[in-house]
C-alpha cells in the first residue's frame, strides 16, 4: 500500500485580482508557483492542484470560493507546506492548508505563518 496525502488549499479572492486589471484572474502567482513545484517532481509525476469549486454544484450555482486540492502518493508534506507558506500571498491570513494522511479520520489545518518564518 502506498501512503497518500489529501490536500486542500483555500485562499481569498484578494489573490485573484491584480491592480489595473478589470477581470478576475484565472489563477494567481502563488498558486502557479505551487503547481510548478508539484509538476517539477518528475519521479512521482504529481499533477497540479485541481480547482474544486466547480465540482460542488450544489443547487447549480457552484461555489464562490478559491479551493484547490489533490491526492498525492509518496508526498513530502513538510516541503509542500513550506512551499505554500513562502508564497507572496496578498492576504496571507486567509490562506488555509488542510492535510489528511491516509489513515487519519479528519483533515488538519496547517499553521502557515510559522512555516514561512523558518529558515530553509
Amino acid at each position: 500500500m502506498s501512503w497518500t496525502w489529501n490536500v486542500i488549499l483555500s485562499f481569498s479572492n484578494e489573490e485573484m485580482w491584480e491592480e489595473g486589471v478589470e477581470d478576475v484572474l484565472e489563477s494567481c502567482s502563488a498558486l502557479d508557483n505551487i503547481n510548478e513545484w508539484l509538476e517539477a517532481d518528475k519521479v512521482h509525476n504529481y499533477g497540479p492542484l485541481t480547482d474544486l469549486a466547480p465540482c460542488a454544484a450544489g443547487n447549480g450555482s457552484g461555489m464562490s470560493a478559491n479551493i484547490y486540492g489533490g491526492g498525492f502518493k509518496h508526498f513530502d508534506m513538510e516541503a509542500f507546506t513550506k512551499v505554500v507558506a513562502r508564497q507572496q500571498w496578498h492576504d496571507r491570513a486567509s490562506v488555509q492548508l488542510f492535510i489528511q494522511g491516509e489513515d487519519a479520520g479528519k483533515f488538519t489545518l496547517m499553521e502557515l505563518a510559522a512555516e514561512a518564518l523558518k529558515p530553509e
